[in-house]
């Protein structure tokens, strides 16, 4: 990627421009509040200088990476706004990551969470129609297992999580066939060390993990003997400590990262 970066005035014109090139799918949504905080900025003549950055693609259209809310605010004042204009063009060489690479960098007024950093990645791998929750779920599943120690994640750069994915996709089309199938799944199975535990036993015994997880999913015809009725109440009953109390509706205790993800591998 090269990359070329200069000063010009963001008029509304130019904004407007600008915005009819935000057709990225990885985009985030608009965030109204900092769209209004910046407008107010503006009006009162305290804000100074913004940044749009816009990557050429090498095949497909130009998009926008960074900018849409100032775009927004300055066509809503219709004032002009100081900005450092950061234009990327995609080689022919550059890896297929290049223009999620791009993406994560900006922060667009606040940090970019991983989750974030997950979906621009995911849709560089072609999960663009995927459930969001789905590519951000296995970016993390699949953290979990490389660093080999749930809290660990913490520490990870959030673009080589990303980075995972395309590599492993054979994995993260397991989750999806398997958890995705019929729309959203219930949130037993939506967590983090979950999903792990799928990936990881499906590497192990496609065939057993598809009829067991399915199981676990739905609860159909199954024996209170059974490890897929035990691990699927364990599942209803517990929360992970980051997630739901002990006061959400049906959750009697709660649990870490690792304690989940070693109850489903156990099971």
């Amino acid at each position: 990627m090269k990359k070329k970066i200069s000063a010009f005035r963001l008029t509304q014109q130019k904004a407007k421009h600008y915005l009819s090139l935000n057709t990225y799918l990885g985009q985030r949504r608009l965030d109204l509040k900092h769209q209004r905080f910046l407008e107010g900025k503006i009006a009162d003549g305290l804000f100074h200088q913004g940044c749009v950055a816009v990557v050429y693609r090498f095949v497909d259209e130009p998009v926008l990476a960074d900018g849409q809310h100032i775009c927004s605010a300055v066509i809503n004042t219709g004032n002009t706004v100081k900005c450092a204009l950061h234009e990327w063009t995609e080689e022919a060489d550059d890896p297929n990551d290049a223009v999620a690479r791009v993406f994560a960098q900006y922060g667009g007024g606040k940090t970019r969470t991983r989750g974030d950093v997950v979906w621009f990645y995911g849709v560089e791998a072609g999960m663009e129609e995927w459930p969001r929750h789905c590519v951000k779920s296995c970016g993390t599943a699949l953290a979990y297992l490389a660093a080999g120690c749930p809290s660990a994640i913490q520490a990870m750069d959030k673009q080589k999580i990303g980075e995972m994915l395309e590599p492993n996709r054979h994995d993260c089309n397991a989750v999806r066939t398997l958890l995705y199938r019929n729309g959203a799944p219930p949130s037993h199975v939506r967590r983090s060390p979950v999903v792990a535990a799928v990936i990881a036993t499906t590497r192990v015994e496609p065939k057993d993990a598809e009829t067991f997880w399915t199981q676990v999913q739905d609860g159909e015809m199954l024996r209170k003997s059974s490890p897929a009725f035990k691990l699927r109440e364990y599942l209803l009953h517990t929360a992970v400590r980051a997630g739901r109390g002990n006061g959400a509706l049906g959750i009697k205790k709660t649990v870490d990262n690792r304690e989940m993800y070693s109850a489903c591998i156990n099971a």
